[in-house]
């Protein structure tokens, strides 16, 4: 049943940190140019100014991402079974919030790394929150339909 609310919901997550990836977290000055900080890129930034530790955070931080979209479309595929559902939302929940803190924490050890560049957060880093609103509303939906389904069977 695609055209429930909570596929909706589910589906503007995916769109949401699809975006995240593409957006950038930070954006850093180094006095002359403005440098995105991406997860998504193949920018001199990450190899020239960065440790080889950061670089590997940061294709971390890329899999949980992409690992988040694969348990949306998951939960998606899975519309039948309203219990797994919930379980992998949950799971996406938890997921969604370790990548929020796991973004500010890179950043912040970027900051510390460089610190005569001006930083600012991108705008990915408030999308996460958006995405986890949206995951929240789906959990939400697909309880009130577990219940309803059960109301209907006890009434049988």
């Amino acid at each position: 049943m695609l055209q429930r609310i909570q596929t909706l919901y589910l589906a503007a997550s995916v769109c949401i940190t699809i975006l995240f990836l593409v957006f950038p977290i930070a954006v850093m000055n180094d006095g002359m140019h403005n440098h995105p900080l991406r997860l998504i890129s193949w920018q001199e930034i990450w190899t020239s100014h960065l440790p080889a530790n950061l670089v590997l955070f940061r294709y971390g931080l890329l899999a949980l991402s992409l690992l988040g979209v694969v348990l949306n479309v998951f939960s998606i595929s899975r519309f039948r079974n309203r219990r797994l559902q919930i379980k992998t939302g949950k799971m996406n929940i938890m997921l969604h919030a370790a990548i929020l803190v796991l973004s500010f924490f890179m950043v912040d050890q970027i900051k510390g790394l460089l610190p005569f560049w001006s930083f600012s957060y991108g705008t990915a880093v408030f999308l996460l929150p958006v995405s986890l609103v949206l995951i929240l509303l789906a959990n939400r939906a697909i309880r009130s339909d577990d219940n309803l389904v059960r109301a209907a069977d006890r009434l049988r």
